[in-house]
């Protein structure tokens, strides 16, 4: 799985039959020049592409894709801004025609060779047609590995030009032994939890875990519960959590997730009965009515990408999120 804190890769679990298939097409010449392999977001995509390159050619190494260096191998992703300590937003056509240059090169090896797109998502219009130049006349013996977690984003024409592949999410089995690979200490309740919270993504639980969602996650609950407005444990939360932009995420994440299965209970459609704070959601599904929940899902969902682009107030942000719905009903 691509997950930004594994340190060993040289095992894929789950889509063998998928690795397989395409492993065995690229060895007997028979792949087609580009492949879009589609599905959620952090289930390792681009790294099902990375083992099948590594497998190729019998490469056995312990770096992830950021780090691995091979002549026959070609990592395009957004870059990291130092100066703002985050990644750029989009792919820059600047990388599309670094890319074009490099597959102009003649190989060292008469190789093939492979270009991991992660991904096609985040390329601007501009990015996206210099792609499409390129594929439209894809050079011999140069694979695209197109890696999206929305495939509805893509440019039709960029989609008419790959063959599809949606790689599948594992069960709880894989993703059970995924997570402990990385967190051997983790309890039972909390893999069952992220398994709920994140769709059976790996990657993105790595990420939870990493920022304490079990802690986020308890003071929302906490609270909500506590129902009192401006009070100093949201005060401290909000200070808390605004300040790093991936806690932040997850906390808008949690919290929308807490909401919405507030909506499934009080409707009789509630289907997370193993996660561990299912009673507290019951609970909250009796101090709230249905359109109040409602109106802050609609606030959430108008609102958070607003706070991004602008980079407005995310301490406020917060601090409203829970004003709005602890407000007297």
């Amino acid at each position: 799985m691509n997950l930004k804190n594994q340190n060993i890769i040289n095992e894929y679990l789950g889509n063998k039959e998928l690795i397989n298939n395409l492993f065995n097409q690229l060895k007997k010449n028979t792949l087609q020049n580009s492949i879009l392999l589609f599905g959620n977001r952090g289930i390792g995509k681009a790294t099902l592409a990375y083992i099948i390159f590594k497998k190729f050619f019998n490469i056995e190494t312990e770096k992830n894709i950021h780090e691995f260096l091979h002549p026959n191998f070609h990592y395009l992703s957004r870059i990291f801004d130092s100066s703002k300590n985050d990644f750029k937003k989009n792919i820059s056509i600047d990388q599309i025609r670094l890319c074009n240059d490099y597959i102009k090169l003649t190989s060292l090896n008469d190789q093939p060779r492979i270009i991991l797109v992660d991904s096609i998502d985040e390329f601007n219009l501009n990015a996206s047609n210099s792609l499409l130049k390129i594929l439209e006349e894809p050079p011999k013996n140069v694979y695209f590995f197109l890696i999206s977690h929305q495939i509805n984003l893509i440019l039709p024409t960029i989609k008419s030009r790959c063959i599809k592949y949606n790689v599948k999410e594992p069960d709880f089995s894989t993703f059970n032994e995924i997570i402990r690979i990385n967190y051997p200490e983790i309890s039972q309740l909390e893999v069952k939890d992220l398994f709920y919270l994140t769709s059976a993504s790996p990657g993105n639980a790595i990420n939870f875990i990493n920022y304490n969602f079990t802690n986020i996650k308890d003071e929302i609950i906490s609270i909500l519960l506590n129902k009192k407005l401006l009070n100093n444990d949201l005060i401290n939360f909000s200070n808390n959590i605004y300040k790093n932009n991936d806690q932040y995420m997850i906390f808008i994440y949690l919290f929308k997730f807490i909401l919405l299965n507030i909506i499934k209970c009080q409707n009789n459609i509630y289907d997370y009965n193993e996660l561990s704070f299912k009673n507290e959601i019951i609970e909250l599904s009796q101090c709230f009515s249905h359109d109040r929940i409602d109106d802050i899902v609609d606030y959430l969902d108008e609102n958070e990408n607003l706070i991004n682009i602008y980079n407005l107030d995310k301490k406020i942000f917060i601090i409203n999120c829970f004003s709005k719905l602890l407000k007297k009903q």
